[in-house]
């Protein structure tokens, strides 16, 4: 069976600003907005920064991805094809 590991990082989201993204297997499937707006990339730890940059067309299309391919963590029950499921932002 296939197992699959989610993991996150922060980057810029055009139009946005700085966000931390969670990934399924590199694979962007949502993000979270940080509450401090005036956070620079600067300001991000280097262990934790992703160095990516997307905007929210690329979001809907690998987000549309997993869907199609039943594999977006938040909306299918795939807990036992995920390493790290407990990872998974609620």
């Amino acid at each position: 069976m296939v197992k699959y590991k989610i993991h996150s990082g922060f980057g810029l989201l055009e139009n946005v600003g700085i966000v931390k993204f969670w990934f399924i297997n590199g694979v962007p499937f949502t993000f979270d907005e940080l509450e401090d707006i005036n956070l620079t990339v600067d300001d991000i730890p280097e262990d934790q920064a992703a160095n990516i940059s997307y905007d929210m067309d690329a979001m809907y299309r690998y987000s549309s991805y997993l869907i199609e391919e039943g594999c977006h963590p938040i909306l299918f029950c795939i807990d036992e094809m995920i390493e790290n499921y407990q990872d998974i932002p609620l």
